[in-house]
């Protein structure tokens, strides 16, 4: 999982972006860990919309 999400996920200004969209993750009280894969799973939603 963590190679599919180095595909998605570009580090910028030490945050987590959907590379290509460039919305940053989510803030959500969760652990990075949370943030990660619910970032991981919007990513995964707009490429199939895209």
């Amino acid at each position: 999982m963590y190679d599919e999400t180095a595909k998605i996920f570009a580090v910028a200004d030490g945050k987590e972006k959907v590379s290509g969209i460039g919305y940053p993750a989510p803030t959500t009280g969760l652990s990075l860990m949370g943030d990660r894969v619910l970032t991981y799973q919007l990513g995964l939603f707009f490429k199939k919309i895209a």
